[in-house]
């Protein structure tokens, strides 16, 4: 008999449904909650993005001053207005104060802060004044500002380059530690004893948010240096290993920063001018990433028995150093106890520390008309060496341009692959009585250099003062060197170039320059060559390399003992 067979199958039960609706519902509302957080996370942020917008371009608005007028005009006081953004209604305020110089030397500055606020809780009264819109969340900038001639900021932009082809260069040459930098201008330490030995102060520094003090012993870092230096490790330190500098006035000490490589060194010397209001200068210390107002005094008048009146005023600037080749204590360094060769490679700091330029700025603020900058290579006259056809007034201009800088940077050649290579290392060196002369701006001759100069007896160093090293040569600290040369020293040779002189580079360390007729153009061959030298030393040495001459590894500098009386120093037969 036939069976007959029914699959049974059961339908879905109501609590099934009610039980799977609840999930979805309870999914589509997390959901729906957090693309509603999601939305509002990103209208908080594009809100904070337009406040903090809007607070720029105030504070670059102030900051954005053409003429020493629109400074001036810059009131202290408490300024606001209100802004109908694309996201929030802003309010922004801005405050404007003179800040107090920390002695009548030190250069006039302005603190800039801005705020921009805006109701954060969207029209609720949260802070029960009856008003619905609140400025319950902002931001704000702060800084500081003192005037420079914008004509002015190109005499210390850039770094002169080493100029042969397949150098090596560091991009980044700073040895100044950028922590705590906030800091800058805000602390003063109060002198308790001038009596120590060796130029030690001991002072008292306050510690931030708190009522106790710190004591503290700075060093002198070169003798009758305002600079003191410290490598004890304080609030403002940013750790072991950094030192931290101080400018010294008769009762107190003022923080200015922090720098690396242990040891502190210094650039100085005199500022003269025609001009009595040479004040109006200010002196700067520019490395790669950092730049720095050098100490300058007050302006006095310098005895002469010419009609022609002269002022001048000292300047100071500090710069770091690297003691990782030098023995301990050497020449400045700190001892490695305080600060360690593993410290100084742990924090990257450049052979040789820093190198870089100092520079006046503001230069034809304090004059009635376009001024000049004397330096070692004004007081010669052209020669025929100088001579270029393609130059104007027939003269090279890479040599006689105008500047109002002055470099200082050491050279070190090395060999690779059959050619030589030269890098630009820090100075790692302290030079005193670098001065500065500034005359009437006339067309490039030396005469007016050289006559003011002869006349007051002060000493002119050249554009460049470079340190040559070998490539076994180690980039120590050295000791500082005096300037000494006067004008009836210098002297000035020249001489052809012969063969193979490929991007050739010629230098009379720290106490010289050259200049070869291409026109400092690499692709172009020399075929002569001019020195001016601050000395009168007949056995001075210039020293010289090309990319393939001398060819030695490792790798040195041709040297070429040019008496003063011969005038001649072939390349490459002589060097």
């Amino acid at each position: 008999m036939d069976r007959m067979v029914f699959n049974h199958q059961d339908g879905v039960g109501l609590i099934e449904v009610l039980v799977s609706s609840v999930v979805v519902a309870v999914g589509l509302l997390a959901v729906a909650f957090l693309q509603s957080g999601l939305v509002a996370g990103s209208r908080e942020n594009k809100v904070r993005a337009e406040a903090l917008s809007l607070t720029a371009q105030k504070l670059e608005e102030l900051r954005h001053n053409i003429n020493q007028q629109a400074y001036l005009n810059l009131i202290d006081g408490q300024y606001s207005d209100t802004i109908a953004g694309t996201q929030a209604y802003f309010f922004r305020n801005w405050h404007i104060s003179d800040i107090t110089p920390f002695s009548t030397d030190a250069p006039k500055r302005k603190r800039l802060s801005v705020e921009v606020s805006w109701d954060g809780d969207n029209g609720v009264d949260s802070d029960g004044d009856g008003f619905a819109l609140d400025a319950n969340e902002k931001v704000s900038l702060v800084s500081e500002l003192a005037w420079v001639d914008p004509a002015k900021s190109a005499v210390l932009s850039g770094i002169n380059g080493a100029g042969i082809a397949g150098q090596v260069r560091r991009v980044e040459q700073n040895a100044v530690e950028q922590l705590a930098i906030e800091s800058r201008g805000s602390l003063t330490a109060r002198i308790l004893d001038t009596s120590l030995p060796n130029g030690l102060l001991l002072v008292e520094l306050a510690q931030p948010n708190s009522t106790r003090s710190l004591t503290l012993s700075l060093r002198q870092i070169a003798p009758n240096s305002h600079y003191f230096a410290t490598a004890e490790v304080n609030p403002y330190s940013a750790g072991a290993g950094v030192i931290s500098v101080f400018l010294c006035a008769t009762n107190a000490c003022k923080f200015v920063e922090n720098i690396l490589g242990g040891v502190a060194l210094r650039i100085t010397g005199q500022v003269f001018s025609q001009r009595d209001n040479i004040d109006k200068i200010q002196v700067e210390w520019a490395s790669s990433g950092n730049t720095n107002t050098c100490f300058t005094s007050a302006v006095s008048l310098v005895p002469s028995n010419n009609r022609v009146e002269m002022y001048s005023m000292a300047y100071e600037c500090v710069l770091a150093g690297n003691c990782n080749a030098t023995a301990d204590g050497a020449n400045g360094c700190f001892q490695d106890s305080l600060v360690s060769d593993t410290q100084i490679n742990g924090r990257q700091v450049g052979v040789g520390g820093e190198f870089g330029s100092v520079g006046l700025l503001g230069l034809d603020d304090q004059a009635r008309g376009p001024e000049q900058v004397c330096f070692l290579e004004n007081m010669i006259d052209s020669g025929s060496v100088l001579f270029d056809p393609n130059a104007v007034n027939g003269l090279s201009q890479s040599y006689l341009s105008p500047t109002s800088k002055r470099f200082y940077g050491a050279k070190k050649i090395s060999h690779h692959a059959g050619m030589n290579v030269i890098s630009l290392e820090g100075i790692n060196r302290s030079y005193s009585n670098h001065n500065f002369l500034i005359v009437s701006a006339g067309l490039q001759d030396a005469g007016l250099c050289r006559q003011s100069a002869q006349q007051l007896g002060i000493v002119l160093a050249p554009r460049e003062i470079i340190r040559t090293l070998n490539e076994n040569d180690a980039n120590r600290v050295l000791a500082e060197q005096d300037y000494s040369s006067i004008a009836d020293t210098i002297q000035e040779i020249s001489g052809n170039v012969l063969s193979d002189s490929a991007n050739l580079q010629l230098y009379v360390p720290e106490l010289g320059s050259c200049f070869l007729n291409n026109n400092h153009a690499p692709e172009q061959p020399a075929t002569k060559y001019n020195c001016v030298l601050a000395s009168n030393d007949p056995n001075l040495a210039v020293a010289a390399a090309s990319l393939n001459l001398p060819n030695n590894t490792p790798a040195t500098f041709g040297r070429c003992l040019e008496p003063a009386a011969q005038g001649v120093c072939n390349w490459p037969s002589d060097f």
